[in-house]
């Protein structure tokens, strides 16, 4: 076998590292040994200031980091992610404007103000027709 090293796809499989000195790569003779010890995660962390308030908190803790987050309304989604979550609306407070804009919808629907396929039309008229059976067998 020649000194040259394997092209891509050749089929060998070997573990190689980066050398500065000839910029390229070199064949890795002896593989990194294998530890078998458990892991503890550790709730310590570097001071660490918030994203989600300007108040300049720093924590060491993991857990206080992320109840601080929880409670302004973030999601942690890992690595440096966070993402805000919609605020919950309150649909009783909102009932009436939704209310009125079902019945404009509705209302544009009838007269013609909104474009409407042939198949919706159908699909409309026969959710109709088994409303007005439904109520029937109910009196």
């Amino acid at each position: 076998m020649s000194d040259e090293l394997p092209r891509m796809g050749s089929g060998v499989r070997q573990l190689f590292k980066y050398d500065p000195e000839t910029r390229s790569l070199v064949p890795v003779e002896e593989r990194p040994k294998l530890v078998d010890a458990p892991y503890v995660h550790q709730d310590s962390i570097e001071p660490t200031m918030s994203h989600a308030s300007h108040e300049g908190f720093k924590f060491t803790s993991k857990a206080k980091l992320r109840r601080h987050y929880r409670e302004n309304g973030y999601i942690e989604t890992g690595g440096e992610h966070l993402t805000m979550k919609p605020p919950k609306e309150d649909i009783e407070a909102r009932k009436a404007e939704l209310i009125d804009d079902v019945k404009k919808v509705v209302n544009d629907l009838r007269w013609g103000n909104i474009p409407v396929t042939e198949r919706e039309r159908e699909t409309w008229n026969r959710e109709q027709r088994e409303l007005e059976a439904y109520k029937r067998r109910q009196r």
